[in-house]
């Protein structure tokens, strides 16, 4: 019926003549985007790509305007899938951080929408993808802090807890793939957020990463205020 269907995530393909879901109206801003001093901190892998690439407000032109790993080398000859989850059976995964401009999601308001672009990657997207986030205060963790805790496996470290926002999801070649907290596709969507981790299994590519929520912040001159990503 159709509340079974508004609560299933939208996947958008690129070849459909409609909008892109990216451009349709959003209440929150798109707190990722470099427009609002979204920045790409580091990564488990650059091959063929940055983060900062994720966060451009327009969309990507090709697949070497995304971010794109390497494939891994010891990737097994045969494909093994998890029977509970159909996805891969695999440790094999790259990461990348990015960090929210406009402070980052309020506590209490936090993260509502999310958007995963595989535009352009159609044999080579990810296939399956994973967003946490974190909340520090700037002024006792660094950005540096944050990035050195990307690659541990444990979510609750020494510096601070990594948690789920979009448990890890299967991707499609070439679409959009809208996530919204009002179906109950985003977790702990209240809580604050400051940065996000970008998981992918097991490589490949991804051209765009739009996270939307309640900025700390205000816009106007605090969005005019952009620094440079660090990738």
């Amino acid at each position: 019926d159709s509340a079974n269907q508004n609560n299933k995530p939208k996947i958008h393909p690129h070849t459909l003549a409609s909008p892109p879901l990216s451009v349709q109206p959003h209440p929150h801003p798109e707190l990722s985007s470099e427009l609002h001093g979204g920045l790409g901190l580091a990564c488990s892998n650059k091959h063929y790509g940055v983060p900062s690439y994720l966060l451009r407000p327009h969309p990507g032109k090709d697949m070497g305007d995304g971010w794109e790993t390497a494939r891994h080398p010891d990737r097994p000859p045969v494909v093994v899938q998890d029977p509970a989850t159909g996805l891969q059976d695999t440790p094999l995964k790259d990461w990348s951080v990015i960090k929210f401009g406009l402070g980052g999601a309020r506590d209490g308001e936090g993260v509502s929408r999310i958007i995963v672009d595989t535009r352009h990657f159609k044999g080579n997207f990810p296939e399956s993808v994973a967003v946490d986030g974190c909340h520090v205060d700037p002024e006792e963790i660094s950005d540096e802090a944050v990035c050195a805790s990307a690659g541990e496996e444990n979510t609750q470290t020494k510096v601070l807890e990594w948690f789920p926002l979009l448990r890890r999801t299967p991707m499609t070649a070439h679409a959009e793939h809208e996530f919204l907290r009002e179906f109950g596709h985003v977790a702990n969507g209240r809580r604050g957020v400051t940065h996000a981790r970008i998981s992918i299994t097991p490589d490949g590519g991804l051209s765009r990463v739009r996270i939307y929520g309640c900025p700390k912040m205000g816009g106007g001159s605090a969005a005019k205020a952009v620094p440079r990503s660090h990738l």
